[in-house]
């Protein structure tokens, strides 16, 4: 599989990603192997973007997302998806179902560790502002 500028460009990256900003990456070459974007100095969840694309993905890396789903908060679907990606019956249609359930369960996931990071945060805070209150009753008396 080789990735070139054009294919980036028409999965729509980010806007950091400009067409030179891409050609430049690309350093001259026509094309990238997947390997080759694993190796560029950017973000690894910009070259993990790259990589998972459908196109690069294929029906290849099977394992990979069972693997990735399998570190997922486990839940019915997750299991089911997991069971299908591992099996060597499953069909394209399968495979583009457990795709497409693997990316809700993903942002599931995304969400989790967003509210629980912001619960986090406010937790922080909490403490934070009562060490302060605290601490100025302490000076002030």
């Amino acid at each position: 599989m080789q990735i070139t500028v054009d294919q980036i460009m028409n999965w729509g990256p980010c806007s950091d990603y400009s067409r030179e900003r891409v050609k430049e990456l690309w350093n001259g070459r026509e094309a990238l192997t997947p390997i080759e974007v694993l190796d560029l100095e950017i973000s690894e969840a910009d070259r993990i973007w790259v990589v998972l694309r459908p196109d690069v993905l294929g029906l290849h890396f099977r394992p990979f997302l069972g693997d990735m789903l399998e570190r997922l908060p486990q839940s019915f679907e997750v299991t089911r998806v997991v069971t299908l990606l591992r099996s060597p019956d499953t069909t394209e249609a399968d495979f583009l179902e457990a795709q497409a359930a693997a990316r809700a369960a993903a942002a599931a996931a995304r969400a989790a560790r967003a509210a629980a990071w912001a619960a986090a945060r406010a937790a922080a805070w909490a403490a934070e502002h009562k060490w302060q209150i605290t601490r100025l009753r302490e000076l002030l008396c």
